[in-house]
């Protein structure tokens, strides 16, 4: 009995003694853990707040480097600009030959820093180096890829000399003629103002080609992109075109102006109001049909609300002058008649006051003269007058006619010549001469 309540108590022992041991170890790991985070709370406080100092430094130069760029851009030293990615053409032009895709591949061309400036054909003529503004706050880049620019609304330039004369531009048709054969746009024979003109009058846009007669891409551009058929017939279809050889003087000038760094070159122009133009879009590089055909439908669409807004602006005008040229026709036909009616009137009125003071005509007898009187019209007026009748009542019936001025005239015989003024109004017919007969004619006064 006694040695069992010995091992319990024993047993008892034992198992308080490893619970108090359990405790001292948990309390002593409790207290490692807290204190193991009390040194790592300042270390990860301070990662934290270096991180975020890292980041908002990061930050900051972030923001200034933006604003930087822009003012620069703004200024006109840089211009803002990005890669532009080829879209994807139409399934018509998908369908080209795999060869003309595998022979070009994806072009190389020259991407300049800076967006399309406006043109000022006048400088374009005289080739002034640096003619040209980078207007950059009106100009951005389209997001496709390759050589393309285009801008958005540029502020009009004046069309005021001709980059190159119509004998440069048939010269230029009929070298390429003979390269390339006849199937090509259709460039018209004339400089490059009647050009800008001829887009303005047919509501198209004006397709520039400037052509680098010794550059090694030109041939293969020439003969299978520019000449295709493809490429020609919509470039007929909707555009005017003017191209030019950079070797001659206009060709030349222009490839200053529009600052050409890479051949072949061409590019797109819009007549805008009165004698301005736009630049909208250039393209620098060797391009496939397919690319090139791209570029061009773009900026037609896009210039295309323009156009039909143009085009109902100028019938609207055509039809707003033809109707008033018409009602002013009306209105002068109108006032003509009236003119008219007005005059018959107060020619009878006149005739009836003349013949009130000269009273009737009198019968042919001993004492009546016949009088004939040609007018400066070549009408002839005659009338029978007493003999006592003096000179007015003859200058009278000579106003009565209406075509002369009172007083503007005198009355003359023709042999012997005889003038007869203003100082024999009051003598009488006979005491002149003119009794029993008398011709004479009217002499206006110069």
């Amino acid at each position: 009995m006694g040695d069992d309540n010995n091992s319990s108590k024993t047993s008892a022992n034992k198992k308080e003694r490893v619970r108090r041991s359990r405790l001292i170890i948990n309390g002593v790991a409790g207290l490692l853990g807290l204190t193991w985070k009390m040194v790592m709370l300042p270390i990860t406080i301070t990662g934290a707040s270096v991180g975020l100092i890292t980041g908002v430094i990061g930050l900051g130069f972030w923001v200034a480097g933006g604003v930087l760029s822009y003012s620069l851009s703004i200024i006109g030293v840089i211009s803002p600009g990005r890669n532009r990615e080829s879209s994807l053409i139409q399934p018509a032009v998908a369908r080209a030959p795999e060869a003309i895709e595998n022979r070009f591949g994806k072009s190389e061309r020259n991407q300049a820093s800076s967006a399309i400036p406006p043109v000022s054909v006048s400088e374009a003529a005289s080739g002034a180096s640096g003619a040209i503004d980078l207007s950059s706050e009106f100009e951005s880049w389209n997001g496709k890829s390759g050589g393309t620019r285009e801008s958005s609304p540029i502020p009009p330039v004046s069309v005021s000399e001709d980059a190159a004369g119509p004998s440069e531009a048939t010269d230029f048709l009929s070298d390429f003629e003979i390269l390339y054969g006849k199937r090509h746009p259709n460039f018209v024979p004339d400089g490059f103002t009647e050009a800008v003109q001829r887009s303005r009058r047919e509501f198209k846009l004006l397709f520039v080609y400037l052509h680098s007669p010794e550059h090694p891409d030109t041939p293969e551009f020439c003969s299978v992109t520019l000449c295709s058929e493809i490429i020609s017939a919509f470039i007929n279809e909707n555009f005017v075109s003017w191209g030019d050889s950079i070797n001659a003087n206009g060709g030349h000038k222009m490839s200053r102006s529009l600052k050409a760094s890479r051949f072949p070159f061409w590019a797109v122009i819009m007549a805008a109001a009165g004698q301005s133009i736009s630049l909208l879009r250039q393209f620098e590089g060797p391009a496939s049909p397919e690319e090139m055909l791209t570029e061009l439908q773009s900026v037609l669409e896009e210039s295309t609300p323009a156009f039909v807004a143009a085009r109902l602006d100028t019938e609207e005008h055509r039809n707003n002058t033809r109707l008033s040229e018409e009602q002013d026709a009306v209105f002068e036909a109108d006032q003509a008649k009236d003119h008219q009616q007005r005059e018959g009137e107060n020619q009878l009125e006149r005739e009836a006051a003349f013949a009130k003071s000269l009273g009737p005509e009198p019968e042919k007898g001993p004492d009546v003269t016949q009088v004939l009187v040609r007018l400066p019209n070549g009408e002839r007026k005659g009338r029978r007058f007493h003999c006592t009748t003096t000179l007015q009542s003859l200058y009278d019936f000579v106003d009565s006619s209406g075509c002369l001025e009172v007083g503007s005239y005198n009355l003359v015989t023709f042999f012997p010549r005889v003038v007869y003024g203003s100082d024999e109004l009051s003598s009488t017919l006979e005491e002149l001469g003119l009794y029993p007969r008398a011709s004479l004619f009217v002499e206006l006064n110069m």
